[in-house]
């Protein structure tokens, strides 16, 4: 009775979940993606060296999204998750800078700074202003109170330096 339970819920059920729920019982072996990418992020003058090696892996769960094939930070859980460069900041305490996530590094897309939200002293922090390499950061990108937290800081991948929109 179980296996025709299981039967009809795969063909007739499917909108409800119930096919996506089985799918993710089924583990699937992560992918290596043939790409390094080092991430070199400057702040102030403490330069950090990070090398980022991606993979596929498959990303389910028991939701009615679907489960597909994805991309994420070899030793990461899911495509949301990347690592940080963490500076103690003489000034601001620790800096927890996120390093660009996999997806964006591998399909080539448009990197940019306002994107990239580091936490400051742990609380995050909004991109409010640059010109050159000097940045500030705010904790309320509409409250002009909120204290501003100056910082040079520059982040290249392999070699190419990413800006703010």
């Amino acid at each position: 009775m179980n296996r025709l339970f299981i039967f009809i819920s795969v063909f007739f059920l499917n909108a409800c979940g119930v096919y996506e729920c089985i799918d993710a019982k089924f583990e699937r072996e992560p992918r290596p993606i043939d790409k390094v990418f080092n991430v070199d992020v400057t702040i102030d003058d403490a330069v950090f060296s990070k090398e980022v090696r991606c993979e596929h892996y498959y990303d389910a769960m028991c939701a009615e999204r679907g489960n597909w094939w994805s991309i994420r930070e070899v030793g990461k859980e899911s495509k949301y998750q990347s690592s940080n460069v963490e500076y103690d900041h003489p000034k601001y305490g620790l800096i927890e800078f996120p390093v660009p996530d996999c997806l964006d590094m591998v399909e080539a897309r448009e990197i940019s700074l306002n994107h990239l939200l580091p936490k400051i002293a742990g609380k995050t922090h909004w991109l409010m202003d640059s010109k050159g390499n000097a940045r500030v950061y705010k904790t309320h990108r509409n409250n002009p109170d909120s204290e501003a937290v100056k910082v040079e800081l520059t982040v290249k991948i392999n070699g190419r330096e990413i800006h703010e929109k």
